[in-house]
């Protein structure tokens, strides 16, 4: 290794070395791609057939500069004629070509790259993400299916029933051809900027949207990693390129970005980028359940940070713009008769009949529901007279709309503070309540299987 420690290529080797302008303009190009590379990329980038992109990188092969990763007998795969159509990849196997390259060292791909100046590195960059994405036809639909989705969306349609949850999108095999393609787009998006305000029917202009689409899948691919920094990079680039009047003309899809961006902006720990974009949601959004995400998440990173009174304090303020008023400090009286109406309303069937309750379906309850077991942590540390007033205002919601995915979270808590109740301080013997808790953490369990609530089990 110590001969490469000792090789330092500048600038002026690179031009003074033999290499013809076909070979130093592929060298450019693959300086763009990256420091690894594989023919078939290569191949897409340039748009030249193989055999011409293999007689143009040859000479820099010989010279050392570039590096084969597989066998010099290496012939062409299924892999490569499934990326290629016939008009590419002739019909013929090709041998001795090098499939995988590398360059020589880090300091070859930077003097190469330092060759070309900052204007044309990034209409390189973003010639090469364009290449490369017309030859993804998978990527193309999957672009199609995502736009698709936003297109149909109505505003009091939720997010979950509306297609735009990508989960069902089939990104198999595309995961690091779509980081590659969007990486090397994004560092043109200056050009594509420039190009939709001059002309919206120009090629480029077209791209523009597609690209806001682009690094939406890449932020959710890169999300599923737990790579929440490049994610919230590709969510701030698609936020970037929609238009200044994003929230008038595409509502839905710059809700969507922005509640995205709040929640993988918390998951990094950037809590500064957070609540901006959770302000914004606020301020932006004409609907008032379109605030409960980031309310929750706003809630959830103020748990996160042990400031639990704030927690619940943001819980009792959303909660109440929804028409639901629990006092911040109760009193014992208030919270008795909570309890008693509770109490009441649960005694006029027998608990086990509750799982059949129909399903929760009025997006103002199941709202409501969120929020309320969002904030049931914080008020048992920071408030617990607060907490039987939480629980019993879900209880009723449920008792009234029906179960929610949350329900067992509620029912069990109810539980909790019917075994709290059980020391007689109600003027009781304590068995009753301790029969009925029974009861209730039984419906809990059976709740849990019939409607599984992952953000609730283990």
């Amino acid at each position: 290794m110590a001969h490469l420690r000792n090789q330092r290529p500048q600038k002026h080797h690179l031009k003074q070395t033999s290499l013809s302008s076909n070979t130093q303009a592929i060298l450019n190009l693959v300086a763009c791609i990256g420091a690894e590379f594989d023919l078939a990329t290569l191949v897409s980038a340039t748009q030249l057939s193989i055999e011409a992109t293999v007689a143009h990188l040859s000479p820099a092969i010989q010279a050392g500069l570039i590096l084969p990763l597989l066998s010099h007998d290496q012939k062409f795969d299924q892999k490569f004629d499934q990326k290629f159509d016939q008009k590419t990849v002739e019909a013929t196997q090709v041998n001795a070509v090098y499939a995988t390259y590398r360059f020589l060292c880090d300091r070859v791909q930077q003097a190469a790259y330092g060759l070309i100046d900052s204007d044309q590195q990034i209409s390189a960059h973003l010639g090469i993400g364009q290449r490369l994405l017309k030859n993804n036809p998978g990527l193309l639909q999957a672009i199609q299916q995502a736009s698709r989705a936003f297109d149909s969306q109505t505003l009091n349609q939720p997010l979950e029933s509306s297609g735009l949850d990508l989960s069902g999108l089939d990104l198999s095999g595309l995961d690091q051809q779509l980081s590659d393609i969007v990486n090397h787009l994004n560092q043109g998006i200056s050009l594509i900027r420039e190009a939709s305000e001059t002309s919206e029917t120009s090629e480029l202009a077209a791209l523009r949207p597609a690209l806001v689409q682009l690094n939406r899948l890449a932020s959710r691919k890169a999300k599923s990693a737990a790579a929440h920094t490049a994610a919230l990079e590709y969510l701030i680039q698609a936020i970037a390129l929609m238009p200044v009047n994003g929230w008038q003309s595409q509502y839905a899809l710059m809700l969507h970005l922005h509640n995205e961006a709040a929640e993988v902006a918390y998951l990094k720990g950037d809590l500064v980028v957070m609540q901006r974009t959770i302000n914004t949601v606020l301020q932006q959004s004409n609907d008032l359940l379109d605030k409960i995400d980031v309310y929750e998440i706003q809630i959830q990173a103020t748990i996160g940070q042990h400031h639990f009174l704030q927690a619940v304090d943001i819980t009792l303020n959303a909660l109440a713009q929804l028409g639901v008023e629990i006092p911040a400090r109760p009193d014992r009286i208030a919270v008795q008769q909570a309890l008693q109406n509770t109490a009441e309303r649960l005694s006029q069937q027998p608990i086990a009949d509750l799982i059949h309750l129909p399903e929760m379906n009025d997006r103002r309850s199941l709202a409501i529901i969120r929020l309320l077991t969002k904030a049931v942590s914080a008020a048992y540390i920071a408030r617990p007279d607060v907490l039987p007033l939480l629980v019993c205002a879900g209880l009723d919601r449920c008792l009234t709309d029906g179960n929610s995915p949350l329900s067992s979270f509620l029912y069990g808590w109810y539980g909790v503070i019917l075994c709290g109740l059980s020391n007689g301080s109600n003027g009781s013997n304590g068995s009753d309540e301790i029969g009925q808790a029974h009861l209730i953490g039984e419906l809990a369990l059976n709740l849990l299987e019939k409607i599984p609530a992952k953000d609730i089990q283990i």
